[in-house]
């Protein structure tokens, strides 16, 4: 049987040998088929890869901007992804036939698929006119918790503009937009340190042992003369009728007013002194806060500096802002430790207002902002610096650079969380040297919250100082947490952008 099979082999072989050239002719033809179909696969294929990813790019977009949204019905987050990925294909030129299986929204993740045909050309021939090609995304919300201290200018020129009703919204919808995960109320916290040239931490916790009752501290009474009565800033506004401490307190003697040192009995410069801007002469041109009689004895200075006009007194007083009068001038409303109360912040922002006078002091808003943030007394609801799963971050604005308002006195400016320049708490001569003290505090404050492992976002809100920006784009965490906002609605943008990067949103599929 073999041996008829092996006859029959080699007469083919001799045909083929015959008829070579034939042969290869017909060969040649009939692989020129096959090889056109995988030429022509390759390509189609190819096409569907290109779909597949440009198809993919459009939905991790859109469920990353969905994620970044507050909360929202399977219908609505449907219709919002079908949109978004129906503007990313157009925006790119693409025709394809797809569709959106239904978006799924867990507690921690969100998830589509998309499914798209791609038309072929020569794999048409062959009967197969399409390829089908399907992407599936999700996102992931990190479980890092969260607690952010919102640092907020409130002096004066908040006023204008329409600058402070843009505040107030554009926190709230931040507050929204954090508090919008089914979980903010076990991974968010925030707090709010409204500033002027001081802070008023009159607030829910406060106590009375992180202040210099005694008067002990080495700058309290600083502007009084002690042969007159009792210099002690809480025992002065004991002995006024009418009128009590509202809670602003005074800048600590340096290094500890750019510090987070908690206070300690045991060294009365950690004690907060109360602030208490002095009544300022009846007569003299150039004065700002009058608010008790003086008498007609002794000079300017010297009628500012008598203690007796305090004791027993019912001072002329005006605490209505913007424009305020009295030992409690331009001190603003309270700070709001960290908290997940998110109708309580909302009732803070709202009731921001702005406050006259006095200039105004990013450096202790700054200070503020971190001691709120920190483990450590005053206010210690913060966890622990070296806590893993907790990030703590500042969000700092301004509408102005720090300023030290100049008066043609005695005193050389208005009264501020540092005193009166004239006084020399600051260690400066003039108000512009003021200046240039208070932005040093602010650069070396940001480097030392940065220090403690604290994102810090700052704004710029309808402000053409170069200078001040640039402190505030070295004061951020990286330059692309520095946002500048000239008008409102970028306010509102920016806000909405931080509130997104807090999210910590991380493609997980």
């Amino acid at each position: 049987m073999f041996g008829s099979i092996a006859k029959r082999a080699r007469a083919l072989v001799r045909r083929y040998r015959r008829d070579e050239k034939g042969n290869i002719a017909i060969m040649a033809a009939m692989l020129a088929l096959p090889m056109l179909a995988i030429s022509g696969a390759a390509v189609d294929f190819s096409r569907a890869v290109s779909a597949r990813s440009y198809m993919g790019n459009a939905l991790d977009s859109a469920l990353l901007a969905l994620a970044r949204l507050p909360a929202m019905p399977d219908q609505q987050a449907n219709a919002f992804v079908k949109n978004f990925v129906g503007d990313v294909l157009a925006a790119n030129g693409s025709e394809l036939d797809w569709s959106l299986s239904r978006v799924s929204q867990g507690l921690y993740t969100i998830g589509a698929t998309l499914h798209a045909t791609v038309g072929t050309s020569v794999l048409g021939i062959m009967s197969m006119e399409s390829i089908g090609v399907d992407v599936t995304s999700e996102v992931t919300r990190d479980n890092k918790a969260v607690e952010v201290v919102l640092v907020l200018d409130n002096t004066g020129s908040m006023g204008s503009n329409g600058k402070i009703q843009a505040l107030r919204a554009a926190t709230n919808n931040l507050l929204d937009t954090l508090f919008a995960s089914p979980v903010a109320e076990e991974k968010v916290k925030v707090g709010l340190v409204p500033f002027v040239t001081s802070v008023n931490i009159m607030a829910d916790g406060f106590k009375t042992a992180w202040i210099d009752k005694n008067g002990e501290a080495r700058n309290n009474g600083i502007n009084f003369d002690p042969h007159s009565g009792p210099t002690n800033h809480f025992a002065l506004f004991a002995t006024m009728k009418g009128v009590e401490w509202k809670g602003c307190v005074e800048a600590r003697p340096a290094p500890y007013d750019v510090q987070d040192t908690p206070p300690h009995p045991g060294d009365k410069d950690t004690l907060w002194v109360p602030y208490l801007w002095p009544d300022e002469p009846d007569i003299g041109w150039g004065y700002s806060n009058n608010y008790l009689p003086d008498g007609n004895t002794g000079t300017a200075e010297e009628r500012q500096r008598d203690t007796h006009k305090y004791a027993g007194s019912t001072p002329s007083i005006d605490e209505v802002p913007s424009s305020t009068r009295g030992p409690n001038k331009a001190c603003p409303q309270p700070l709001r430790p960290l908290t997940n109360d998110v109708e309580v912040l909302k009732a803070d922002a709202d009731k921001m207002t702005p406050w006259n006078n006095s200039g105004t002091n990013i450096a202790l808003g700054l200070a503020w902002g971190w001691r709120v943030l920190s483990p450590e007394a005053p206010f210690s609801e913060g966890v622990e610096y070296d806590d893993e799963d907790v990030q703590k971050v500042l969000i700092l604005l301004t509408d102005g650079r720090n300023e030290v308002v100049r008066q043609n006195t005695h005193n050389k400016s208005d009264y501020n969380g540092y005193g009166y320049i004239g006084a020399g708490i600051l260690g400066a001569d003039s108000t512009s040297e003021g200046v240039d003290i208070v932005n040093s505090k602010v650069e070396t404050l940001c480097g030392s919250i940065k220090g403690k492992g604290i994102r810090i976002y700052t704004i710029t809100f309808q402000l053409n100082d170069s200078d001040l920006k640039s402190i505030f784009r070295q004061c951020a965490t990286s330059p692309d947490m520095y946002f500048d906002s000239p008008s409102a609605q970028a306010l509102s943008s920016n806000f909405q952008a931080i509130a997104a990067d807090l999210s910590n949103i991380r493609i997980s599929k």
